[in-house]
């Protein structure tokens, strides 16, 4: 079955059961493992940039006809309620509008434009020209993220992981015949952090910069946090074997068991 990634607790925090899983009680749209989404994904700048590093993957883990286009619109602009009242909704419509569309991969940004209704605008039109259309809800990491205490930086992100899930499951139970997954993918930053700190990620020398973790002050992912990123989508999307596939990336560092990790730590199933 199709795993999701959630919060790993760190510091103060204690280990709870979160679900933040694909367990929608049914099997995934795609009932070949090794055939690929025809994905739509659209979001700000901590969401897109994951969504390019993410692209070839699937192919390199054995998952074939994996497909994507991507819409971007930075900041709050790029959230699911922005972009509904924003100049890129016509051509996310047009792109759905094909009917070709088998995921749409949407993002947050805040409870003031990431609710409920926001999700559901672009949903049911998806539906309407694809009623089997399964939908990728992610959670990025917090803004600033060099300059805030891990401690507090991994709470933040747990509360925005447990309000947003609590919309995912309002949503699965509203289109019970549809895929939701979620992945907190902004753990892969805690994560990160939380290894830079303690002295054990050996290919990043700074917090921020272009060998860093960050790429500026308002937190934007380097290299390394884009690509663990797209790792834990690749772990929520698709079942496939990660940490013993062929997959090669260019770090001292094997992110793929951490990828894994963050997955296989979380409960799937409601707190």
């Amino acid at each position: 079955m199709r795993r999701t990634a959630a919060v790993i607790l760190i510091g103060i925090l204690v280990k709870c059961s979160l679900a933040l899983g694909a367990d929608s009680g049914k099997p995934a749209a795609n009932a070949d493992a090794h055939d690929g989404y025809h994905c739509l994904f659209i979001g700000h700048s901590f969401f897109i940039p994951v969504a390019k590093r993410f692209e070839n993957l699937p192919a390199q883990c054995g998952v074939g006809n994996h497909r994507q286009q991507l819409v971007f619109s930075g900041g709050q602009s790029g959230s699911p309620g922005e972009l509904w009242k924003g100049g890129k909704r016509a051509a996310i419509q047009k792109i759905l509008e094909s009917g070709q569309i088998e995921l749409l991969g949407m993002t947050y940004y805040g409870p003031t434009n990431s609710s409920l209704e926001d999700y559901r605008r672009w949903i049911e039109y998806a539906l309407k020209y694809n009623p089997e259309t399964a939908f990728f809800i992610g959670l990025p990491w917090g803004r600033n993220g060099a300059a805030r205490e891990l401690a507090e930086y991994a709470w933040a992100n747990q509360r925005a992981s447990r309000a947003l899930y609590r919309t995912v499951v309002q949503l699965r139970k509203r289109y019970p015949q549809n895929t939701f997954f979620y992945a907190n993918y902004g753990m892969a930053s805690v994560e990160l952090k939380r290894r830079f700190e303690a002295g054990k990620l050996p290919d990043v020398d700074r917090l921020m910069g272009k060998s860093g973790l960050y790429a500026d002050r308002t937190g934007h992912a380097a290299n390394i946090l884009k690509d663990l990123s797209a790792l834990i989508w690749l772990t929520a999307l698709y079942d496939v074997d990660l940490a013993n596939s062929d997959l090669k990336l260019d770090y001292t560092t094997d992110l793929k068991p951490m990828a894994v990790k963050i997955g296989a730590e979380q409960a799937v199933r409601e707190p």
